[in-house]
């Protein structure tokens, strides 16, 4: 993929510094989208993270060949081309919609916008290129998307109480995603902060729980609170160490 952003970027470049190349489309003649997949169905089908992986991988392998029919002007070339580029990233729109909505829209807006032009008679290289990295970076991001949403969860509850955390130490891995469990047991608004982390739960009121995810790269020991009130000044702190 890291090659075709190279190479989309040199053909962005080119195309910005060149007269645009603009080929005429007879009327009425457009090229045909492949049917969109809902995405309860693609879902249950389990077109997930390995239809999104394979999707880049039949993008990345297509891209190229429509930017370079529009630089070569053969309109039948370049219908072709987007069948092929289109069949490889629109199946997955659906599964992507499920994880990121503005993403997905943002890829199908960029492939309506090269059907529009195949539409209207006009196509210029440099705007097809614009549109295929769109999708292509849109690819790339939906697959990293989905790759962390599928990574191991470790979850740990923390109890507030006055003035103290149970447990007053946590031990998590770096690198891994953790949900926090906050659970306030005690009489009074409680929460759980990571100043160096910039991380909150809370407050909570008495009886109240809340949760967020937590995902520290660098191993090391950090000191978690409640500030409510003064309540770290009392005693309640505790320790998060983060392993290798």
């Amino acid at each position: 993929m890291k090659q075709w952003r190279t190479r989309a970027g040199v053909l962005l470049l080119a195309a910005a510094l060149a007269v645009p190349t603009v080929i005429a489309v007879p009327a009425g003649r457009a090229v045909a989208a492949a049917p969109a997949i809902p995405v309860g169905r693609a879902l249950a089908e389990g077109r997930g993270a390995d239809a999104v992986q394979q999707g880049i991988r039949a993008a990345s392998e297509a891209a190229p060949d429509l930017v370079r029919a529009a630089a070569g002007g053969d309109l039948e070339a370049i219908r072709a081309a987007y069948q092929r580029f289109a069949a490889a990233f629109e199946p997955v729109l659906g599964p992507i919609s499920a994880v990121d909505p503005a993403l997905a829209a943002r890829m199908a807006s960029a492939g309506s916008a090269i059907r529009y032009m195949l539409s209207a008679g006009r196509v210029a290289e440099e705007d097809v290129a614009r549109e295929v990295a769109v999708i292509c970076s849109g690819l790339e991001e939906a697959a990293a998307a989905m790759a962390r949403a599928a990574e191991p969860v470790e979850r740990v509850t923390v109890v507030a109480r006055e003035y103290r955390f149970t447990p007053a130490t946590l031990r998590v891995k770096a690198g891994r995603k953790v949900v926090v469990r906050l659970e306030n047991l005690g009489r009074v608004h409680h929460e759980y902060r990571i100043p160096e982390l910039n991380f909150l739960i809370g407050p909570i009121a008495p009886g109240a729980r809340a949760e967020a995810e937590l995902v520290v790269e660098k191993p090391g020991t950090y000191r978690y609170a409640c500030q409510v009130d003064g309540h770290d000044q009392r005693g309640m702190q505790g320790i998060l160490v983060v392993e290798e």
